[in-house]
């Protein structure tokens, strides 16, 4: 059996873990997984963001009940020795804090990289679908897909169309809906965005709090979606950014789901199991969502240096968030800390001087660094090749 997930490890807002066979399994037999941290009062789907019911864990309850903590999802389509370990251990399907880490893109060049499918997915009309997408533009440029037919101009999903306040989107019936951000995309941000067709109207919604980001949706256009080519239509006006994740779903029964988070290759597996894998094409390369900032050698004679420094560095406060694997440090403000190959987490140290020396050395990764009110007298603050979030004074 894995190592045991603790509720507490996990990262928010909660996602799966796709690189893990069980999640890949549970997705190829259609299971949705549901989880609470409030003792059942609120339940949401992790496939897909959206709000569950109290029976929706109850029914399929896994696991012990760890305080607040709840989950549940039907498991009767593995086998009895999977069943067992997943029972022992159901906080695995999650994305933990750690996970985040090593999380990669796919990152496109806005000129000549996209993805074909092996199939086209066609999300008919008739019937209520949606189209989920993780990903960020690194450019302001207009006209940017996320996915296009081939052989015609219809089928297209346009992220950011003639500026950053607004989209298009034109399934096969050929009508152009020109739609509006409530609050325009700003570049090098993350966004978790659901393309969703109900009762044949179209809408963008943010994933998590299922939330329309439109000032309004599209009219009445119940007609076929016909997705054939990732990050481009025909062969241009190509996708500019990143991309984590696309899944597309309907009520016909597709399923299908990519995730970009691995570091080599040239084929993304549809996670569903169909078959339906996407090629990269034109050299398109991963990149690390949280981009490892690290201090190589540095020794600060107060905070104040140290926390300018960091701010200083790629021109950017912002730094890798770590793990939490050690429960806790303390530091007294005298005396040296000096890790090496540990988590220094929540290590706080308001009010307190330093007279001996802080070093944070080599593989040190320092997660919420708060040293607030913190006085350097005597003792530096000596970094080396140290990966620190969020250090402030």
């Amino acid at each position: 059996m894995s190592e045991i997930t603790w509720p507490s490890e996990l990262d928010q807002p909660y996602s799966l873990d796709y690189t893990n066979p069980f999640v890949q399994s549970l997705l190829a037999l259609g299971v949705q997984v549901y989880i609470s941290d409030d003792s059942l009062s609120t339940v949401t789907c992790v496939n897909d963001g959206s709000a569950g019911t109290s029976a929706d864990i109850t029914n399929n309850e896994q696991g012990t009940d760890l305080g607040n903590y709840r989950v549940g999802f039907d498991t009767s389509g593995l086998t009895a020795q999977e069943q067992a370990d997943l029972d022992a251990n159901p906080y695995q399907l999650f994305q933990t804090q750690e996970d985040v880490l090593d999380e990669h893109y796919l990152n496109l060049n806005g000129v000549d990289q996209y993805c074909d499918l092996t199939s086209k997915i066609v999300l008919p009309a008739g019937f209520d679908c949606s189209v989920r997408l993780i990903f960020k533009l690194t450019s302001s440029a207009t006209s940017r897909n996320v996915f296009g037919n081939v052989g015609n101009n219809n089928s297209i999903f346009r992220i950011h169309n003639s500026g950053l306040n607004k989209a298009l989107i034109k399934p096969e019936s050929g009508i152009a809906h020109y739609l509006d951000y409530t609050t325009p995309l700003v570049v090098d941000d993350w966004y978790d965005f659901t393309l969703t067709k109900i009762a044949g109207v179209w809408d963008i919604i943010d994933t998590a709090t299922q939330a329309s980001v439109l000032t309004a949706p599209s009219a009445v256009d119940d007609t076929d979606m016909r997705i054939e080519q990732l990050f481009r239509r025909q062969t241009k006006e190509y996708f500019e950014g990143g991309c984590l994740l696309i899944q597309a779903t309907s009520d016909s029964g597709v399923n299908t789901l990519y995730s970009f988070s691995q570091t080599t290759g040239t084929t993304v597996t549809d996670l569903y199991g169909s078959g339906n894998d996407a090629t990269i094409v034109g050299g398109a390369t991963f990149e690390r969502v949280i981009d490892k900032q690290v201090f190589t050698e540095g020794d600060y004679s107060t905070i104040t240096a140290f926390k300018d420094a960091q701010k200083n560095f790629n021109g950017n406060a912002e730094y890798l968030i770590s793990t939490n694997k050690a429960e806790s440090v303390t530091f007294d403000g005298t005396g040296i800390i000096s890790l090496v190959g540990n988590d220094l987490v929540d290590f706080k140290g308001q009010g307190q001087s330093i007279t001996g020396t802080l070093t944070l050395s080599q593989e040190v990764y320092c997660n919420n660094l708060i040293l607030d009110s913190i006085i350097s007298t005597s003792g530096n603050v000596t970094i080396n090749n140290c990966e620190v979030s969020n250090a402030t004074d």
